[in-house]
C-alpha cells in the first residue's frame, strides 16, 4: 500500500479527508515529516476508532515500517470488510421470488431478506468484497 486515506467522522460537520502518499513523504529528518508523524500518532491513539476495509496490519505495513506510529495500535480497529456480508444480507429487501406478495392482512417480518442468488451480487457468504 502506498496511499492512506483518512476520513474523519465527526459528530458535527464539517468532516475532512486527507490522503497520504507514503512513497512520497518528505525525508524523516524534516519538520514536515515530524508533523505528519504527530498526526498519525493522534489518529491511532487510545480512545479513537479506526475503520478499515481489510486487515489493518496488512494495509499499514509500509507506514509501520516508516515508524509513523506505534504498532499494534492503541485505537480500536474495526475491519468493515469482515462485517459487510452479514450486514448486506440483513439490508436486502425481500423479493417476489423469495417472499411472494402477501395479502394485506398478512404480517411480514421486516427482517426478511432475499436469498435468491440471481438477485444478489453477493452469492457466497465466504467471498470478500474488494
Amino acid at each position: 500500500l502506498s496511499l492512506i486515506q483518512v476520513h474523519s467522522i465527526p459528530q458535527n460537520l464539517p468532516s475532512f479527508i486527507v490522503l497520504f502518499e507514503i512513497n512520497h513523504l518528505p525525508p524523516s529528518d524534516t519538520f514536515l515529516f515530524g508533523k505528519i508523524k504527530l498526526l498519525f500518532r493522534l489518529l491511532f491513539r487510545l480512545g479513537n476508532i479506526i475503520f478499515s476495509w481489510g486487515s489493518m496490519s496488512d494495509e499499514l505495513k509500509s507506514a509501520v515500517r516508516m515508524n509513523l506510529f506505534t504498532w499494534p495500535s492503541l485505537a480500536l480497529l474495526i475491519n468493515l470488510q469482515d462485517k459487510f456480508p452479514s450486514w448486506y444480507r440483513g439490508a436486502q429487501p425481500s423479493c417476489k421470488v423469495c417472499s411472494p406478495v402477501q395479502p394485506p392482512t398478512t404480517v411480514t417480518s421486516s427482517k426478511s431478506s432475499c436469498i435468491c442468488s440471481k438477485n444478489s451480487p453477493y452469492v457466497n457468504p465466504a467471498d470478500k468484497w474488494w
